[in-house]
């Protein structure tokens, strides 16, 4: 994989992992929680 590959993979885990974390410190579609966290894991 090159440089400009594993970027985007790594925004889209990052985008993922603060979905999750801004849906936590709202209290609010906690069933998502679990489901962005997964993605952002295995998008790195």
């Amino acid at each position: 994989m090159n440089e400009t590959a594993s970027i985007e993979w790594l925004t889209i885990a990052y985008h993922d992992f603060r979905s999750a974390q801004i849906l936590y410190e709202a209290n609010h579609y906690t069933d998502s929680i679990g489901n962005d966290l997964q993605q952002a894991i295995e998008n790195c």
